[in-house]
Order: C-alpha cells, then sequence, then structure tokens
C-alpha cells in the first residue's frame, strides 16, 4: 500500500505537512479583510472567485509566530469539505510530497498526548503533532485539519467567551 500524499509547508521556520485529501486546493487570496473583534489568528475574510474565505495565520494560532506575507496577497491552502471555507496562510514553498514513511523514522517520538506548547513544539490535540519523514529525509511535523478547526473555534469561543455543552 503506498502511504499517502502530504501537502508541505514551512510555519515558524519548521517543516509542516497536511494530508493530501484534507486539502481542497492552494490559492493566491487577496489580502484579508479584517474582521473586528476576531482573535489575532483569524487574519480576517477574503474572496476567492466569488466565495468568501475566513483566511487563518496558521502560523499564530499555533504560537510560532505569525506568518510573514508582502501586503496585497496571501498564499493559502484552502481545506476540504466539511472545513472548505477556511483557508491556512503557511510561509515558504508548498509542495506536494508523496511516496512518505507514515512511521517516524528510529528516535523521533510518535505523536504524544497533550503536548504541552513550550519550546517551539504546538500541540492541537491529543496525539498530535505526530512527525512524518518525508521523502528528502526531512522530518515533518503533521497536522490535520480537524483539529486545526477545533483550535481555532476554541479561540473563537473563548475570544467571545461562548460556552458549549463540553464545556
Amino acid at each position: 500500500m503506498t502511504p499517502p500524499a502530504v501537502v508541505r509547508f514551512q510555519l515558524g521556520g519548521r517543516p509542516h505537512a497536511l494530508p493530501l485529501p484534507e486539502v481542497a486546493e492552494l490559492a493566491d487570496l487577496p489580502e484579508p479583510v479584517p474582521v473586528p473583534g476576531a482573535p489575532p489568528a483569524v487574519a480576517g475574510l477574503s474572496d476567492l472567485r466569488g466565495r468568501v474565505v475566513t483566511v487563518i495565520d496558521l502560523a499564530r494560532l499555533l504560537r510560532l509566530g505569525e506568518e510573514r506575507r508582502e501586503s496585497g496577497r496571501c498564499f493559502a491552502i484552502l481545506l476540504a469539505a466539511p472545513f472548505g471555507h477556511i483557508a491556512l496562510t503557511v510561509e515558504g514553498d508548498v509542495k506536494i510530497a508523496t511516496g512518505l514513511d507514515p512511521a517516524p523514522p528510529p528516535g523521533i517520538p510518535a505523536g504524544a498526548e497533550d503536548r504541552a506548547m513550550a519550546g517551539g513544539e504546538c500541540v492541537i490535540g491529543p496525539g498530535t503533532p505526530e512527525e512524518t519523514a518525508l521523502p528528502d529525509a526531512e522530518i515533518a511535523i503533521r497536522l490535520e485539519a480537524r483539529r486545526i478547526v477545533q483550535l481555532c473555534s476554541r479561540e473563537v469561543r473563548g475570544r467571545f467567551r461562548i460556552e458549549t455543552e463540553e464545556e
């Protein structure tokens, strides 16, 4: 069985990856329009061929700094359904990598339960981030769209003090 392909990119100077099936497209978006009162990770709203998408600064959401972009445009990864209304800004070149080793190489720990956000390591849920060996022997932190959306939802609920039944 061929390991799944991923979309790889940089965040905070480290390689990260999203499974290709969780990505709808790569897009060059107009500068997002800020949303008053939104959490800092919400860069704003942008128009993608007549459709409004929420643009999330993924580096800022994961507390890895903020994504640096030239004014006027932003490059983003548009998530696949059911999160197709969300675009994630990322740093550097974005590439599709195939033939990945789904398990970390020896000596690299698999995703630890509830890793803390410290020392540049980010956490977006239990069991993440996991590391993936890329074909060029580079190690990337594997993210999941569902967990990114959960973290973003938590930030919005916290910002507006919205309580849910889960809390």
